[in-house]
C-alpha cells in the first residue's frame, strides 16, 4: 500500500520529457526514489509514451515496495512497446531491451505481491526472447522453488497429519448427519 498521492508540481514548459527523465535518473542514483517517481511522472505528463520514464518509474516504485504501482507501470509500458512495434517494423528490435526490462520488473512486482504464477509467466516471456538472460534464468529458479510443494520432512509430516485430521473430522461429521433434531 502506498501513501496518498500528492499533487505533482507544475510543469516547467522549458523542460522536455527527457529532461525530467534525466532529473529522475539523478534522484534514483542518489537513492531518492520518491523524488525519482515524481520526476518520471512529470516526464510522462509531457510524453505519456516515454518508455525510459515508464520503465524507470517502475524500478523506483519497486525500490519503494510499491509493487502494484510497478506492475501497473510495466503493463502500461509493455502496451506502449506493442503499440510502437505495430507502428514501425524497426521499433521491434529497438524496443526489445526495454521490453525485457519491463517484463523483468513486472515479474519482480508480481513476486512482491505474491503472484508467483504471473511472475513466472513474465520470466518465461523473457527467456523466449533472450534464452541466455542470466537474471531471468536465476529468477525462474527462485520462482520454481516458491511454487514447488514443500520438501522439508517436518513440514511434510505436519501436512500429512493435518490431512488425516481433516479426514477424521469429515467421517465424524458424516456420522452425525441426521442425528440431531432441531426443535421447531
Amino acid at each position: 500500500a502506498t501513501a496518498a498521492k500528492k499533487a505533482l508540481p507544475k510543469l516547467d514548459a522549458s523542460k522536455s520529457a527527457l529532461n525530467y527523465k534525466d532529473e529522475g535518473n539523478a534522484h534514483f542514483k542518489a537513492g531518492k526514489f520518491h523524488d525519482a517517481v515524481v520526476s518520471y511522472s512529470m516526464a510522462l505528463r509531457v510524453d505519456a509514451e516515454c518508455l525510459p520514464a515508464i520503465s524507470n518509474r517502475a524500478i523506483s516504485k519497486l525500490k519503494l515496495k510499491d509493487f502494484s504501482g510497478a506492475v501497473e507501470d510495466c503493463t502500461k509500458g509493455l502496451a506502449t512497446v506493442e503499440k510502437q512495434n505495430g507502428e514501425a517494423k524497426e521499433a521491434g528490435a529497438k524496443n526489445r531491451p526495454t521490453q525485457v526490462k519491463l517484463l523483468y520488473r513486472r515479474s519482480l512486482g508480481n513476486k512482491g505481491l505474491g503472484k508467483y504464477e504471473a511472475a513466472t509467466a513474465d520470466v518465461k516471456a523473457i527467456i523466449a526472447i533472450e534464452p541466455a538472460n542470466a537474471s531471468a534464468l536465476t529468477e525462474q529458479k527462485l520462482l520454481q522453488k516458491l511454487l514447488a510443494p514443500p520438501q522439508n520432512p517436518d513440514t511434510m509430516s505436519r501436512i500429512k497429519r493435518m490431512e488425516q485430521a481433516n479426514q477424521l473430522a469429515e467421517k465424524a461429521a458424516q456420522k452425525l448427519v441426521g442425528k440431531f433434531m432441531v426443535p421447531t
